[in-house]
């Protein structure tokens, strides 16, 4: 239960930051790889994955990825 908040907690923080572009571009891509590391390794490889996609994510993240 506690990692399922965890996991729910991290995803609503980043959502909320990208959404409301809360600081710079480039900050919101470093807190997004941040937040997938700290999440542990499959979050990891979903980063990975979402790294490929120009169509879903800005470059600034891509790069970061």
């Amino acid at each position: 239960m506690k990692r399922m908040i965890e996991i729910l907690y991290r995803s609503i923080a980043c959502a909320a930051k990208v959404y409301f572009k809360v600081g710079s571009q480039e900050q919101r891509a470093i807190y997004f790889r941040k937040s997938l590391i700290e999440l542990g390794p499959a979050f990891v490889k979903f980063g990975q994955v979402l790294s490929t996609r120009a169509d879903v994510l800005p470059r600034s993240i891509l790069r970061r990825l």
